[in-house]
Parts: C-alpha cells; sequence; structure tokens
C-alpha cells in the first residue's frame, strides 16, 4: 500500500513539473498579425479536406466592421499538427477568400500536404467577420461538386 501511495504521489509531483504540451487546434495560441498584435480566434471548423486536383476547401470571410482588417486561416491534420497558414488583409466590406488550391481570386494556403479530417481556425485583428466554408469536389469527368462545411462555429463575438 505505502508503494502505491509513493507512486500516485511521484505521478502528481512529476506532472506538476512538467510544462504544459501545446498542440492544435484548441491549444495553439492564436498568431502574430503584420502589426504584432496577437489575433482573435473567430472561427474553427472542420472537416477540411484536400487532396491536389480533387478535393478543395475554400474558406471566404467578409470584414463586416468598419476598420481594415487582417485575417489568418491555419489548417490541422488528423493528429492537430499545424499544416499551413495563408494570411489576407480586407478594407470595410471586403471578402478575403483563402483556398487549399490555387483558386482565382483566392489566397492559397500553399505547400499543403493532403488532408482527409483536417481542421482549421480562422483567427483575425477583429471579431466582426464573418465567415462560410464549402468543399469543392472535382470528378474525373470535369464536372465539379460544391457543399457547405457544416461544422464552423464562431467562438469570437
Amino acid at each position: 500500500m505505502t508503494s502505491r501511495i509513493a507512486l500516485i504521489a511521484f505521478a502528481i509531483l512529476g506532472s506538476l513539473g512538467a510544462p504544459a504540451a501545446l498542440a492544435g487546434l484548441l491549444d495553439d495560441p492564436p498568431p502574430t498579425l503584420a502589426d504584432r498584435r496577437t489575433a482573435v480566434v473567430v472561427y474553427r471548423l472542420g472537416p477540411v479536406h484536400f487532396d491536389p486536383d480533387q478535393v478543395d476547401t475554400i474558406v471566404t470571410c467578409s470584414n463586416a466592421g468598419d476598420q481594415p482588417v487582417e485575417v489568418v486561416l491555419e489548417l490541422f491534420d488528423e493528429t492537430d499538427v499545424r499544416v499551413g497558414v495563408a494570411r489576407g488583409q480586407g478594407s470595410a466590406g471586403d471578402q478575403i477568400t483563402f483556398s487549399t488550391a490555387a483558386e482565382p481570386d483566392a489566397i492559397t494556403v500553399a505547400g499543403l500536404p493532403p488532408l482527409e479530417h483536417g481542421k482549421g481556425r480562422v483567427s483575425a485583428g477583429s471579431a466582426s467577420i464573418s465567415c462560410a466554408a464549402k468543399h469543392r469536389v472535382r470528378g474525373d469527368d470535369g464536372t465539379i461538386k460544391e457543399s457547405s462545411v457544416e461544422l464552423m462555429k464562431k467562438v469570437a463575438r
């Protein structure tokens, strides 16, 4: 019994001295903006899919505020490792569009590996943005089907 109590005590003491593990969508600190302020996490989304030339995820944000805003899209893989970041700037009323593949008038998340069940996080200099996301699937016959990302949650007001 005494050795069991000692093991529990060592485990508790060991965990108190250990640094907190930070990783992923919920734990990584928000990005730093170009003006050196810390961004506000505004949206979380999932799933994020990317398969080159087949499946893309597109995120569009509108600046509903009266000041320019920097918006950052971070993408995480299935193991919660950040695998891609893209940044955009929009004046009041502007739309900022991000894509996992090269799209006209969109900011591409460069160097992204294929994602089967990724996650995303939209951060900005202000919570005055409104965002939506969709998946675009290209068929072998050239057809394109789009569907909205249903798990998009606004976390900042």
